[in-house]
């Protein structure tokens, strides 16, 4: 039996994928990879704790059970910003990168191919809604097209501006009709700009506390470990020794 639990859900989904090449889309799932790493770093959320779906050009993100939406939703739409700018600045083969993308907050659980649940429903339907296709081509200096339904929006953002003002949404309703599905939400299409963090211990692009340690500590501490062990095994001496 499904267990369900309330959880905060992104979707995510890149413009005009399928009209790239192979290469061309590689170098996209790459790079946006790196930005959804960058906005959970920026949100306090672990990898290795957010729940991931890949879908080709988009993914979704099943957030753990418990998380501060209050806290995590403006740091995580600020560093999906800065993501796509810090990896616009040096575009590979992909060229630049123009995301969709929706959050929503509600009941999921995890299934036997992916995830059950309206949330998961919802965001999909946002993201892929041609109000938010369009308001993302009507503004060519953005890199960004988020829609959030209006009870997150009411419950997380409106209350708690003072990281991401709610000036910067506009109201509107979302019709799919080949999918039943309609609800008012909000947009926020903000300028392509580098969003920074205001942390004390503040996330940079390209910079993970993982990788840092890994290159730094663990793999010379392997390297020796494994150069002694070459030398001890050459010497009988130091081989009695041990």
């Amino acid at each position: 039996m499904a267990r369900y639990r309330r959880r905060l859900c992104l979707a995510v989904d890149l413009r005009h994928y399928s009209r790239h090449s192979y290469p061309e889309q590689e170098d996209a799932q790459y790079r946006l990879r790196l930005v959804v790493e960058h906005a959970l770093r920026r949100a306090r959320v672990l990898r290795v704790r957010a729940q991931q779906q890949l879908q080709g050009d988009g993914q979704l993100v099943v957030f753990p059970a418990g998380t501060d939406a209050v806290r995590a939703v403006p740091e995580l739409v600020l560093g999906l910003r800065d993501g796509l700018y810090q990896s616009n600045r040096a575009p590979g083969a992909f060229g630049r990168l123009r995301m969709r993308a929706a959050l929503g907050l509600g009941a999921v659980s995890r299934a036997d191919r992916g995830y059950l649940g309206d949330c998961v429903v919802l965001v999909n339907r946002l993201v892929d809604a041609d109000v938010v296709r369009g308001a993302l081509e009507a503004e060519e200096h953005s890199d960004l097209a988020l829609a959030v339904p209006d009870e997150l929006y009411r419950e997380v953002i409106l209350p708690h501006g003072d990281r991401l003002p709610s000036a910067g949404f506009r109201q509107t309703d979302v019709v799919v009709p080949g999918k039943d599905f309609a609800c008012r939400a909000w947009l926020h299409v903000p300028r392509s700009a580098p969003a920074r963090d205001a942390g004390t211990e503040p996330v940079i692009w390209g910079h993970s506390p993982g990788r840092t340690a890994l290159r730094e500590f663990v793999v010379p501490a392997l390297g020796a470990a494994h150069l002694a062990a070459t030398v001890i095994s050459r010497s009988a001496t130091l081989r009695e020794w041990v």
